[in-house]
């Protein structure tokens, strides 16, 4: 029964340390390669669909085939980050299609039209939660972790090596193996000690007559 579980745990813990290891390489590696981008969602405006923290997958998508109700990611003038919101209306322009935008939460329509210019992607996918770790990463106590401790490690290693003390030398009485060691001595047998005597050895089994 104990290894039964044992096998059990092990499987658990590797499905979980490859499912997390899939996420992390399909939300960071995987993105150049697939023609798809990902971005973290800071901000509660568009909850309970896309929930705070969350990290959102996008695709380029031809203007004709957005629609109201869409969820697009798109990065409007004097803004630093991109910001996901749902298409409530489409309005056709002479540059092509503009989207008025709104977030789920929010009570009105976002501030003027998203040009398709300005448009990073449709959304695809939403992962929750994990959002908050891509950012923990980027921060500068993620920096400090993932640099500043190993670099100490390392220079403390090395110091160690240059300044560590030289073992001293054995004295030649402690080289000797424990095998060349003078072991008890045995006490003398019988007949050793009847040969030491003067009795001859089968004496010792002859019973003495009164």
């Amino acid at each position: 029964m104990t290894r039964t579980l044992s096998i059990l745990g092990n499987l658990v813990f590797a499905a979980v340390v490859l499912a997390i290891g899939a996420c992390i390489l399909g939300l960071t590696i995987l993105p150049p390669l697939m023609h798809y981008q990902t971005y973290v969602v800071l901000s509660g405006s568009m909850e309970p669909a896309i929930r705070t923290g969350s990290v959102v997958v996008a695709t380029a998508s031809p203007p004709e085939a957005l629609k109201v109700g869409d969820i697009i990611t798109f990065i409007r003038p004097g803004d630093q980050e991109n910001i996901t919101h749902r298409i409530v209306a489409v309005n056709s322009t002479a540059q092509g299609p503009s989207f008025v935008t709104k977030g789920d939460a929010n009570s009105a329509a976002d501030d003027g039209a998203v040009r398709y210019d300005r448009l990073a992607g449709k959304v695809r996918l939403t992962v929750p939660f994990i959002g908050y770790f891509f950012k923990f990463i980027g921060s500068p106590n993620m920096r400090f972790l993932m640099i500043v401790v190993p670099g100490i490690l390392l220079l403390g290693s090395w110091l160690w090596e240059v300044w560590r003390p030289e073992p001293k030398p054995k004295a030649p009485g402690e080289q000797l193996s424990a095998s060349m060691t003078p072991g008890p001595s045995k006490p003398p047998t019988v007949n050793q000690q009847n040969l030491e005597l003067g009795v001859p050895a089968d004496a010792a089994a002859v019973p003495l007559r009164q």
